[in-house]
């Protein structure tokens, strides 16, 4: 990989507005999460690798199979977003992840790159601190040998937490993540604009890695280079009429299967084994109830108020 140029790309609104004469004539591509809902190609079609979020990865990986099986997208790897940490990564996936034999852990790749899971995870630790997906991706192509990295569609929210470059409010996608319809985050945001440059600086210096950017109006361009000038000619494809363009849900009797309710978020954070012991399951159970009580309320909330905003968009 060492001689082999990397674009990774997040899905701000500066997505749209890469500057392709700065593109690199030969590289491999990284994309992160929704990046399918995208109007046109606007990095090709052709992914090395393909990041998801795990707390969604049923509906994610049915739909990136589905992606390939339509040949709507290359894709060579399925990437998960992993920390090997008990607070961050999703318990009922990492417990069957065996139901998802071709998807590869993304903190399986630290060890190369020991020196950032060390920094990584005394931020997450002390300072509550991790970086979004797009920088996240960055630091595995690091791990993975690439010292030439070429950043696109990363904005730090600056437009807001749900911003894309896309519409990203979608009947199913809202489905599963009502959340986004109201432009609340479900949990509380770990993500900064500096713990992003940090890391990029820390993942610089460290392995000797040239980071560029390659939209000239996104704040990342304000912290790192712009890429150089290459002359290439790349003009991103139009997508048909019929392209993918929302989160595909899996049959119900799979999320039998996987053993969670279908369109439920919160039934992925359930993992913790019961005791033999029936006083103490008791004791636990009276002691978490009262914020089990507060969570479905508030999730009740946010599907009744998500529900409304489809019913005004005619979804």
């Amino acid at each position: 990989m060492k001689n082999k140029a990397l674009v990774v790309s997040g899905n701000a609104p500066s997505l749209t507005e890469i500057d392709y004469a700065r593109l690199p004539l030969e590289y491999d591509v990284f994309r992160v999460n929704l990046f399918h809902f995208e109007e046109k190609y606007f990095l090709g079609k052709k992914i090395t690798a393909a990041f998801v979020l795990t707390h969604h990865i049923l509906e994610n990986y049915y739909t990136l199979k589905n992606l390939i099986q339509n040949q709507e997208y290359v894709i060579d790897n399925i990437i998960a977003h992993t920390f090997g940490l008990p607070n961050h990564d999703c318990p009922h996936f990492m417990q069957n992840a065996s139901f998802f034999p071709d998807v590869i852990m993304g903190h399986d790749f630290f060890k190369h790159i020991k020196e950032f899971e060390i920094y990584m995870k005394y931020n997450f630790l002390y300072n509550y601190a991790v970086a979004t997906s797009g920088i996240y991706a960055c630091a595995i192509g690091v791990a993975m040998g690439y010292r030439e990295i070429y950043i696109a569609g990363i904005d730090f929210y600056t437009q807001g937490d749900f911003t894309y470059g896309f519409d990203i409010k979608q009947k199913n996608f809202l489905t599963i993540a009502p959340h986004f319809a109201l432009n609340k985050p479900v949990f509380e945001t770990w993500h900064s604009t500096d713990t992003d440059l940090k890391v990029l600086d820390f993942l610089a210096k460290t392995y000797n890695v040239n980071f560029y950017a390659l939209c000239p109006k996104s704040p990342l361009a304000k912290s790192i280079p712009l890429a150089p000038i290459t002359h290439n000619t790349y003009i991103p494809e139009e997508k048909p009429k019929n392209y993918t363009k929302d989160m595909l849900l899996p049959p119900k009797k799979a999320y039998q299967t996987y053993g969670i309710k279908p369109s439920s978020a919160d039934s992925y954070f359930v993992t913790e084994s019961r005791s033999s012991n029936m006083i103490l399951n008791i004791m636990r159970d009276l002691f978490f109830l009262p914020k089990a009580f507060k969570q479905e309320y508030k999730r009740k909330m946010q599907k009744r108020e998500a529900k409304k905003f489809q019913k005004g968009l005619g979804l």
